[in-house]
């Protein structure tokens, strides 16, 4: 389109019509309007779009000695971009069936997505995207892991809560008899020394049934608070009770439970909304299995020196 500047000049005995045009018009564009306009005023027209000819390959001109590109001084039209411009197609990952077997690395995933609050990934799902799980949702609330590997999952999962959830917003109750979740004691999140005895899961597992009395007195529900049970089975008899608690009010007060099991079949298997397990006969794939549903996803992995770097990151940020 063009703009249209209407000034009166004292032309042979006419009115003169300056337009000037506007960027992204064409010479044809403004030639054809010359059988709209007297003699005058065509040669008018002519004029000016010979004056714009001129300015524009002066224009050009300059920016190629610059090598560089100057503002128009008129805003103009967006450019248009090709359909194989990089920039307007969907991100690419690479298809599950081209990853290594023992899965992709975290920082990789973690650098494709910005998870929502107390959210974390998983792994990568069929179609090649990042797999989320959020605990804070009302249909996942707890997660068992299956298998000899479950641990290694948990810890995937909640180094990415970590990463990505300020310590404020999340903490982490961490019962590991076995030194199985390795470095996540280190992590800012962690709430004391990681729980190792039978005698210290008792107790912390009763700290926090009484944390969430308090927090239903006061109506509170933040920080979140994660606790992570290495082994299941190897949890403590007097411990059961508080952890049955724990399992049915915990979510509504921002408690929640990440346990790992070696084998199907524990007896508090039914309390978790959210079950992750290895298929059978497929290298290192894993079953996604919550409300009916089942997701097939490869679990992200965190190498020693992946969880130095992250560990070094957070240390720093924190000064």
């Amino acid at each position: 389109m063009l703009r249209h500047y209407l000034e009166q000049a004292k032309l042979e005995p006419t009115l003169a019509v300056l337009l000037v045009p506007a960027a992204g018009a064409t010479m044809a564009m403004i030639l054809g309007l010359s059988g709209f306009l007297s003699p005058h005023g065509t040669f008018a027209v002519v004029f000016a779009a010979l004056v714009a000819v001129v300015l524009i390959t002066f224009r050009i001109y300059v920016r190629t000695i610059n090598g560089d590109e100057q503002p128009p001084s008129q805003p103009g039209p967006a450019p248009m971009r090709a359909m194989d411009d990089p920039s307007l197609r969907e991100p690419q990952f690479p298809p599950m069936d081209k990853l290594p077997t023992e899965g992709v690395s975290l920082t990789v995933l973690a650098g494709l997505v910005a998870p929502p609050p107390i959210t974390g990934i998983l792994g990568q799902n069929q179609a090649g995207e990042p797999l989320l799980l959020r605990l804070a949702s009302s249909s996942t609330g707890h997660v068992l892991i299956t298998g000899r590997t479950a641990a290694n999952v948990a810890r995937t999962l909640l180094t990415s809560l970590a990463m990505f959830n300020s310590q404020e917003a999340l903490q982490l109750l961490l019962v590991d008899s076995g030194l199985e979740f390795g470095a996540l004691a280190q992590l800012p999140h962690a709430l004391g020394a990681q729980v190792s005895s039978h005698e210290e899961t008792v107790q912390a597992l009763s700290w926090l049934v009484r944390e969430m009395d308090r927090r239903t007195a006061q109506r509170e529900r933040r920080p979140a608070i994660i606790v992570a049970i290495a082994d299941l089975d190897d949890l403590p008899p007097g411990a059961g009770g508080n952890l049955r608690h724990i399992l049915e009010e915990g979510p509504a007060l921002g408690a929640h439970v990440v346990a790992c099991v070696r084998h199907i079949g524990h007896h508090l298997e039914d309390r978790f909304p959210v079950h992750i397990e290895p298929r059978l006969g497929a290298d290192g794939l894993h079953d996604l299995v919550a409300l009916g549903h089942t997701i097939q996803f490869r679990p992200a992995v965190v190498s020693d020196s992946d969880m130095a770097r992250i560990l070094r990151n957070m240390s720093e940020n924190e000064r």
